[in-house]
């Protein structure tokens, strides 16, 4: 059996871009909480958010051939989960937008948060959560690929989500401590031990996927692909080197070592784990197989896009 060939790179780019956009601004959600020296994190994540969910609603835009479609489907949200994400990607744009503009201005500078910015960053952290959440129902919602439809999925997403967005941070702060030269470290080194417990729970995470969506034929086709198959090269190196084990490994150098990394090694930590964490998205869309029906003993694969 084959994977499914109707949703590709583009759907794929889009789960990754909205549930890193929203861990992000998860992880700036966290950072105004800790004080004044977490500041430019704060900024950074909430800035992220709205800056990396915006492509993602554009991606998805791409995939319905028109903004018309789009624009249709955010009316209907009742009807699909499209059109659930349509609203929520929309809604969190909006208000993410809205709190990091308050929030972070001037830049470096976040505004002590008032009522304004208290319901903001409410409506914001919930429409976060729907977000990293929603990326893994969108798919669970076709029921003719059960590698899909699991409870896991959504986790999965949600703890990939927020691994990714602090890698995002990460590597933005990274790269503008070598540019400005302020010492981000505390703060750094706050998130790489935060990350390095999200990467250990992902590793599981997977591991029970793997693990409890073996019951059909068409998910032990899909666990094959990807372990043994067609996608077992983007698995194996792709997801579980450079998406796991090479952020864990760098990272834990980074807050057991009493000498400061050097900052090629953070950078090369933030772009593998979100490369893995792309992978993670594609080898999970690309996998799913189609469940066959049975009729008068032939098997009949369903074809076609599945309604979501």
């Amino acid at each position: 059996m084959n994977g499914q060939n109707v949703w590709g790179w583009k759907v794929a780019a889009y789960l990754f871009a909205s549930g890193t956009g929203a861990g992000a601004y998860a992880v700036g959600l966290a950072a105004q909480r800790l004080g004044s020296d977490w500041s430019s994190v704060a900024g950074t994540g909430l800035l992220l958010g709205p800056a990396l969910v915006a492509p993602a609603a554009l991606l998805l835009i791409w995939d319905l051939g028109r903004p018309a479609g789009f624009l249709r489907a955010g009316r209907r949200p009742a009807s699909s989960w499209i059109s659930r994400g349509v609203v929520i990607l929309c809604g969190f744009i909006l208000v993410g937008g809205l709190h990091a503009a308050l929030s972070v201005w001037p830049w470096g500078r976040p505004a002590p948060p008032d009522s304004l910015t208290l319901v903001l960053s409410a409506v914001g952290g919930l429409l976060a959560l729907l977000t990293t959440l929603y990326t893994g129902l969108l798919l669970g919602a076709i029921r003719p690929i059960p590698f899909w439809s699991t409870p896991v999925l959504p986790l999965l997403f949600l703890v990939s989500s927020l691994s990714t967005g602090i890698m995002a941070v990460d590597l933005t702060l990274t790269l503008w401590q070598g540019v400005t030269g302020p010492s981000l470290s505390d703060a750094l080194g706050g998130m790489r031990r935060a990350d390095l417990l999200f990467l250990a729970l992902e590793a599981v995470v997977i591991a029970c996927y793997l693990r409890l969506t073996h019951a059909t034929q068409a998910s032990r086709a899909s666990i094959q692909l990807l372990t043994r198959g067609a996608l077992a090269v983007r698995f194996w190196a792709g997801v579980v080197a450079a998406g796991l084990v090479v952020p864990f490994l760098i990272q834990l150098l980074e807050v057991t070592s009493a000498v400061p990394s050097a900052g090629g090694l953070s950078l090369l930590s933030s772009v593998a784990g979100l490369f893995g964490g792309l992978l993670l998205r594609h080898v999970v869309v690309a996998g799913g197989v189609r469940e066959p029906l049975s009729a008068a003993g032939i098997l009949l694969t369903l074809p076609g896009r599945a309604r979501v």
